[in-house]
């Protein structure tokens, strides 16, 4: 018989959850506005893909920046960086006042979407490695939720 996992670890993996939950729900939210936006500030189709891409680019860029950084300083505060880096990011992308503005921002946006790394490494430190799959697999369907 297995004995349930303490409280406070239930608590964190939840937390950790819903922060990919929300992180992707942004994403979905500020995805389908892109070319309405882009368009709006003079875009070419051209410079819209080039703002669908750069979110990708600094998204690579990022997980392996704050990867690396996680290892060192720990998960939680690169975990709070990313988070915070992101809901910044989002607010200004929906604040922008011109188009090279919206590209920056949407860079920013992908640079500091690490929160799904993050919450992997945080996983595997915090639950038993018989339990890892099962619960890395929970990340995936909060993604897919979001």
């Amino acid at each position: 018989r297995e004995c349930p996992m303490p409280q406070p670890v239930t608590e964190t993996l939840l937390v950790l959850y819903s922060a990919v939950f929300l992180d992707l729900l942004g994403f979905g939210i500020a995805l389908p506005l892109l070319p309405f936006l882009a368009f709006r500030f003079g875009a070419s189709t051209y410079m819209l893909g080039m703002m669908t891409a750069v979110f990708s680019l600094m998204q690579m860029l990022g997980n392996i920046v704050l990867g690396v950084a996680s290892d060192q300083l720990g998960r939680k505060p690169v975990f709070c960086f990313c988070l915070f880096g992101s809901s910044l990011s989002y607010c200004a992308f929906g604040c922008a006042k011109g188009l090279w503005s919206l590209l920056a921002f949407r860079g920013l946006a992908g640079f500091f979407s690490g929160t799904i790394g993050c919450t992997q490494a945080y996983v595997c430190a915090l639950v038993a490695e018989r339990e890892r799959g099962l619960y890395l697999g929970y990340i995936g369907i909060f993604i897919t939720a979001g």
